[in-house]
């Protein structure tokens, strides 16, 4: 017994609602059966009928897109669209930096490990405990290091040669 034209389109409706919701209810599990519900309802629309399984193709590769969008536009003036999503920017103007003040400069300075560096650990260069790590080797604590290059926030060291 094949289901009827009134199962098909509910399944079909009930996989667009499912994919509109995953945009509130991110990881994947409600898009993912919405998806599947959307192609169950193509499959049986093409078994029923070529007619009803083309015009649900059809309306899935229109509908799909404009839940998605619409959704996406909706959801950040939502009221509980704050508990949802980031409102502001974290950009240098309002002081938010990426990198931390003055760690470019450490290059070609030196210091020492205040910690084992195994291979991340802490130095003091320049009087500044800084977080480092060691470039290919293990330093104990104690030794005298070189800063060899500050990659962002990544200050790299090595050993010092005697």
């Amino acid at each position: 017994m094949e289901p009827g034209i009134g199962f098909i389109i509910g399944l079909f409706v009930a996989g667009l609602l499912a994919i509109t919701v995953e945009i509130f209810i991110p990881g994947g599990v409600v898009g993912t059966m919405g998806g599947l519900s959307v192609l169950a309802a193509v499959i049986l629309g093409f078994i029923h009928s070529g007619t009803l399984g083309t015009t649900l193709l059809v309306a899935g590769v229109i509908f799909v897109p404009v839940c998605l969008f619409g959704a996406m536009s909706l959801a950040p003036k939502l009221p509980f669209s704050k508990q949802l999503f980031l409102q502001e920017s974290l950009d240098a103007e309002k002081g938010y930096v990426s990198q931390e003040d003055g760690l470019d400069q450490l290059a070609g300075r030196e210091g020492v490990a205040t910690t084992d560096l195994h291979p991340s650990g802490i130095a003091e260069i320049d009087g500044r405990r800084t977080d480092v790590v060691a470039d290919g080797e293990m330093i104990e604590k104690g030794t005298k290091i070189r800063v060899v290059h500050v990659e962002g926030n990544r200050v790299v060291v090595e050993a010092k040669s005697v």
